[in-house]
């Protein structure tokens, strides 16, 4: 079962009194701490760049991005997933292919959501046209019934999830609670079983979860709880990171 450790970026919008060499800074020490506690894969998100567009962040924010992506390739062996949120795929895909990451996220894959940023719609095609375009290997996570947001339709998770895999050429399915930091509905990873799906934890993972989804999971992006505190926004705190591959090992 594949590990993802969250790595929150801090601010590089418009307001942002972070300086590039800090951002980097940040993202590379954060990137060490999950390498010492046994993870082997990161996934990096602008999280503190809100308000967030509904499909593509600034030109400024994502040469920040671009920039942390470089460095982060160089000096960590971990495999590497992109998150341009709110849904920014399109520049997601590029940045990863551009710097030789294996993943990125997408939060709306398939079908129509309503967000705090407004309905945002299916960017399936035009990533997956992308891709082909830039001859690119990555692969796709994609969100279903994703958290901080409502379908605009009446499909099941069940329907979406094989809309995400079959119509919509994702390699993984993830799902989340309602917000960040918060677990998944056990019955609706359950449902998802019976049908052959293991999906990846989005949101809330951590040590006290291990036996409740062992066995029913194929990976987990692990962020909230592997944090100072326990709070998003903190860095990440090594005993605490340890604790989750250690618990996952045992």
């Amino acid at each position: 079962m594949k590990l993802f450790g969250m790595i929150h970026l801090p601010r590089m919008s418009f307001d942002s009194t972070v300086s590039l060499d800090d951002l980097i800074s940040y993202s590379v020490t954060e990137a060490k701490k999950l390498e010492e506690a046994g993870f082997k894969a990161l996934m990096v998100e602008n999280f503190n760049d809100v308000p967030f567009p509904k499909s593509r962040v600034s030109d400024l924010v994502f040469a920040k991005f671009s920039a942390l992506l470089y460095r982060l390739r160089r000096e960590t062996d971990l495999e590497i997933g992109v998150n341009v949120l709110r849904n920014g795929c399109e520049q997601a895909m590029v940045l990863a292919t551009l710097h030789n990451c294996e993943y990125i996220r997408c939060n709306v894959w398939e079908s129509a959501y309503v967000t705090d940023q407004g309905i945002i719609e299916t960017p399936a095609y035009e990533v997956i046209r992308l891709k082909h375009i830039l001859g690119s290997d990555v692969k796709i996570l994609a969100d279903v019934m994703v958290k901080h947001a409502r379908p605009l339709g009446t499909e099941s998770i069940i329907e979406a999830a094989k809309n995400v895999n079959s119509r919509g050429g994702a390699h993984g399915i993830i799902v989340s609670g309602v917000a960040t930091g918060s677990a998944p509905d056990l019955s609706q990873i359950e449902k998802l079983n019976a049908v052959g799906i293991r999906p990846i934890i989005g949101s809330g993972f951590g040590v006290d979860l291990v036996d409740t989804y062992r066995g029913k999971i194929s990976g987990a992006i692990v962020g909230t709880s592997i944090k100072v505190d326990g709070v998003s926004t903190n860095p990440i705190d090594v005993e605490r990171a340890k604790a989750v591959v250690k618990a996952m090992n045992e």
